[in-house]
């Protein structure tokens, strides 16, 4: 009997692999609301810090961000949040989602610090800027992921 052949020797070749991976960040807001609607405070803000924080620049994130935040009471740290995004991200929001962070930041500052008459001074600017708005703009047609119309709007 002879001797069994010898295995074949393989060569190996290195190669690289590259592959996009895309977030479905419609998905991880989703979540976030999900956790957040639960009261699972600790995973919505895990899940923001571990995702959605590098996104601030779409308007969902920011404003599901600062309905976490409000639903907390965590007022001090909402009302920077909303500092910060009206002064660095105002620009590139849509006027009406500008409008709903300034009436925001008049809420907080209402529950930290009674500030009653600048929320009202806030509310009549939005008021106006509602009633302005619809006039310029067919319903339906606002531009951006928000629509507030002048009738979603209580004034007392």
């Amino acid at each position: 009997m002879g001797k069994p052949p010898e295995p074949a020797v393989q060569e190996t070749t290195p190669f690289s692999l590259a592959m996009e991976v895309e977030e479905d960040i419609e998905q991880e807001i989703e979540n976030f609301v999900r956790f957040k609607r639960r009261g699972e405070y600790l995973q919505a803000q895990e899940l923001f810090q571990q995702t959605l924080s590098r996104h601030l620049t779409l308007f969902p994130v920011i404003a599901e961000y600062a309905d976490l935040l409000l639903e907390q009471g965590k007022f001090r740290t909402l009302s920077e949040f909303l500092d910060i995004q009206i002064q660095y991200m105002g620009s590139m929001l849509e006027e009406e989602e500008v409008e709903l962070l300034r009436i925001m930041r008049s809420l907080v500052r209402i529950h930290m610090m009674g500030a009653l008459r600048p929320a009202l001074e806030q509310a009549e600017i939005t008021w106006s800027f509602l009633c302005r708005r619809r006039f310029e703009v067919s319903p339906g047609t606002l531009p951006g992921d928000v629509e507030v119309g002048s009738s979603d709007v209580s004034y007392y």
